[in-house]
């Protein structure tokens, strides 16, 4: 009976981490296909906020980026539409490559209201990893508890015949 519960607790956990994660790809896939425009900016060298003794969420600049559109000047710092923890590693990789592409930055910004914009640096996406490990804890397990839970309620003895237990040691 025990194990009822917990597909019933995992399938609602992994419901909730699915929604979270569905309205932040949502809302990233949206800001994908906001309109684009070129960045000004005053600074010779973009350098990324340093946040000291631990990983950030959202990548921002030391300084501000601007942008003209609707006849009217905007300003941004934000660099990564989507929350994805950054290391040290990472946060090099993304200044070394906002540098080298700095003649061509261009910013997203939402055409309802410009203020909200983001500076966009190559293409970030979902990793592959993630994408493994999402289909197996959202499609695999949830499926393999909820027949799992089904074959034991309906016919316990055949459940009990697909399942071996070994002796420790």
């Amino acid at each position: 009976m025990a194990i009822i519960y917990w597909s019933v607790l995992l399938t609602a956990f992994i419901a909730f981490r699915f929604r979270k994660r569905f309205n932040a790809e949502f809302r990233r896939q949206q800001m994908i296909t906001w309109p684009t425009v070129r960045v000004l900016t005053d600074n010779e060298h973009l350098q990324l906020r340093k946040e000291e003794g631990r990983t950030t969420y959202a990548a921002e600049l030391d300084e501000d980026y601007h942008f003209f559109t609707h006849g009217k000047r905007y300003t941004g710092q934000q660099l990564i539409g989507e929350e994805i923890p950054l290391s040290t590693e990472q946060k090099t990789i993304i200044t070394k490559r906002l540098n080298e592409q700095r003649s061509q930055l261009t910013a997203r910004f939402n055409p309802a209201a410009p203020e909200e914009n983001m500076l966009r640096v190559g293409h970030s996406s979902l990793g592959w990893g993630k994408v493994l490990v999402y289909a197996f804890f959202g499609v695999v397990l949830p499926t393999f508890f909820a027949y799992s839970s089904l074959e034991w309620a309906t016919d316990p003895a055949t459940w009990w015949e697909t399942v071996k237990f070994y002796k420790a040691g």
